[in-house]
C-alpha cells in the first residue's frame, strides 16, 4: 500500500466538508479560504489519478483567481454609503456612534449630503444610499437611544436591511454611556 493510496480517499473526503464549510461559514473571508483549499484538493485530486493538466487548471483558477477575485470584490464592496442632510447629524452623538460600529464591524463609512430631504428619501428609496442619519421624524426611522441628555440615534434603513440592524441595535446598547 502507497501514500497515494491513503491520499486518495482523505482528499476525496476533504472535497464534500470543505464544501460544506464554505456554504454555512458566516465569515465571508474563512469561507473564500475553505474554497481555496477546496481547489487545492481538487487538483491534487486530478494529479493522483493521472490529469496533470486538469489540476494545473483547477490550482490556477479554482484555487489562486477565484480566490483573489472573490477577496479583491469583497473589500470593495464594504462600503455603507449614508445619507445625511445635516453636518451636525453626521459629525454629532449619532454620526460618532454609527461611524464607531462601522469601524467595529471593518466596514468603510462613507458619507453622502444632501440640500433637500425629499432627495435624501428618493435616494434612499432608489438604493443610491444605503442608510440615512435622519433628522425629526422620518417616515421608517428606527429610534436609538444613546447617552443620557443626547438625542437619541435616527436611522432609516431599507427593510432588506434587518441583519445590519440588529448588529448596530446590539452596538448602541453597548456603547458607553
Amino acid at each position: 500500500m502507497n501514500i497515494e493510496d491513503l491520499l486518495l480517499p482523505a482528499l476525496t473526503l476533504l472535497l464534500p466538508l470543505t464544501a460544506l464549510f464554505v456554504v454555512r461559514e458566516e465569515n465571508f473571508l474563512h469561507a473564500v479560504v475553505a474554497r481555496g483549499l477546496f481547489g487545492l484538493a481538487a487538483a491534487l485530486i486530478y494529479a493522483l489519478m493521472g490529469a496533470p493538466d486538469v489540476a494545473l487548471v483547477e490550482v490556477l483558477m479554482g484555487a489562486l483567481l477565484v480566490t483573489l477575485l472573490y477577496i479583491v470584490v469583497f473589500n470593495r464592496s464594504r462600503e455603507v454609503r449614508v445619507g445625511y442632510l445635516s453636518e451636525e447629524s453626521l459629525h454629532g452623538e449619532a454620526g460618532r456612534l454609527v461611524e464607531d460600529f462601522f469601524r467595529r464591524e471593518r466596514l468603510r463609512f462613507r458619507g453622502v449630503s444632501f440640500e433637500r430631504r425629499e432627495d435624501l428619501e428618493e435616494a434612499l428609496a432608489e438604493s443610491l444610499i444605503d442608510m440615512a442619519l435622519a433628522d425629526g421624524v422620518f417616515p421608517g426611522s428606527r429610534h436609538f437611544p444613546t447617552r443620557e441628555g443626547a438625542p437619541p440615534v435616527r436611522l432609516v434603513l431599507p427593510e432588506e436591511a434587518e441583519d445590519l440592524l440588529a448588529l448596530l441595535e446590539a452596538h448602541l446598547e453597548r456603547s458607553p454611556s
